[in-house]
């Protein structure tokens, strides 16, 4: 409000022109009924009072009229300068905004592109996944009897060419078991069902019948060969003759050489990541989507500091307004003192170079204070000679004064 009032006062200030006082006199009568200023009757007199006072009155509310306007004007001029500094500073906040979003839509069409890039790695991972874990379960399977004779050679059941067999066992022979079921590589899929003979299947150790099933927990395999045939004689229903794939479970042993046991360690190894550039292009995606995370982040953070700023500038040129028209307001007055000054050093001079008495004096005057013009005694002795001998005696005593000086 104080502001406000102070800016007011500037406005005001700059608008209004000194007018001339317009005097009255309060005539009193005295016991002879006639004023004593002009001579006029009482009568007269207490009339002119009424007049006076019907004039000051009518001036007064002129002059409340007047400033209510002037305050208006005032307010209109501090309102559009406010807007104006707002508006300077909405623009402002509307450009940093727009650049701002500009970059933001940037760096979000790359996220997207990352994130849909990631999606897609993120399913090659699962499928990697799933393809290291299947392979580790093959590693970790264990088969029963691990180590088996073959024809007088010792093997590992985890070697290739040993498979995992399952199904019903249709018939117990002295020397194997037939079995309806599948075989095939270990946790891989088989072939589909079909009857196939198990050769020297350890009855001993593990007691089987017919219609018995062997199930995948059971961990049986046995080597398979894919020209070993066994041929049978259906006797319980017309004596045809099958010929059937053989597999053979082979003599258990259970204490292997050393050295065989060692060698066969040495060639397990640890199973890995089997895509480490799948691994690294998914860290370098997500490194760049978190660099721009960082960057959208600190995009933010400088427009809201930018945007402070903007605010706090137009707060304080707000602020600072009434100083602002104040020094408008100086140099109006200091621009039109000079204009008239500039008005009056011209008229004088067209005067002094008439001969003009007052217009010989007034340049003297003039370039003794240097008043309008840069100040030069020789020329102020000069014009207040000449203004002397035209029989100005202010001229020849300011003459006197300055020779004396």
């Amino acid at each position: 409000m104080k502001m406000k009032t102070a800016l007011v006062f500037v406005i005001l200030n700059a608008g209004i022109l000194l007018r001339p006082e317009i005097a009255f006199c309060n005539i009193r009568g005295d016991i002879t009924g006639v004023s004593p200023l002009n001579g006029i009757s009482y009568g007269e007199a207490e009339r002119q009072k009424e007049l006076n006072a019907e004039w000051d009155e009518q001036k007064a509310a002129q002059a409340e009229e007047k400033n209510a306007e002037l305050q208006a004007a005032a307010r209109a001029v501090w309102d559009a300068a406010v807007k104006k500094l707002t508006d300077a500073r909405d623009a402002s906040i509307a450009k940093l905004k727009n650049d701002a979003s500009t970059n933001i839509v940037a760096l979000q069409l790359q996220e997207m592109t990352l994130k849909l890039e990631a999606t897609q790695l993120e399913s090659q991972r699962s499928e990697s996944d799933k393809k290291i874990e299947h392979l580790r379960a093959i590693q970790s399977f264990m088969p029963k009897n691990l180590w088996r004779m073959l024809d007088g050679k010792i093997y590992n059941a985890k070697d290739e060419s040993w498979f995992q067999f399952t199904g019903k066992i249709l018939e117990v022979r002295p020397n194997g078991i037939l079995v309806d079921g599948e075989f095939g590589s270990p946790l891989e899929t088989t072939s589909g069902e079909h009857e196939y003979f198990v050769e020297n299947f350890p009855l001993q150790n593990y007691p089987m019948a017919d219609d018995d099933v062997i199930t995948y927990p059971m961990n049986f395999v046995a080597h398979y060969d894919p020209r070993s045939m066994f041929k049978y004689t259906n006797t319980t229903i017309d004596l045809s003759v099958h010929t059937i794939r053989k597999l053979d479970y082979g003599q258990i042993i259970d204490s292997p050489p050393p050295d065989l046991v060692k060698q066969w360690l040495s060639k397990n190894v640890v199973i890995g990541d089997d895509n480490p550039q799948l691994t690294q292009d998914l860290d370098d995606n997500q490194n760049k989507q978190a660099q721009i995370e960082t960057q959208l982040l600190d995009i933010q953070n400088e427009f809201e500091r930018n945007k402070q700023s903007v605010v706090a500038d137009c707060e304080a040129k707000v602020k600072d307004l009434p100083n602002v028209f104040a020094m408008q307001l100086k140099d109006k007055q200091e621009a039109e003192k000079r204009a008239t000054t500039a008005l009056g050093v011209a008229f004088n001079q067209r005067q002094a170079d008439k001969g003009d008495t007052y217009g010989l004096l007034r340049m003297g005057e003039r370039y003794r204070d240097g008043d309008g013009v840069e100040k030069d005694l020789a020329k102020a002795k000069d014009y207040f000679t000449k203004a002397a001998a035209a029989g100005s005696s202010d001229a020849t005593n300011e003459l006197a004064q300055l020779n004396s000086n």
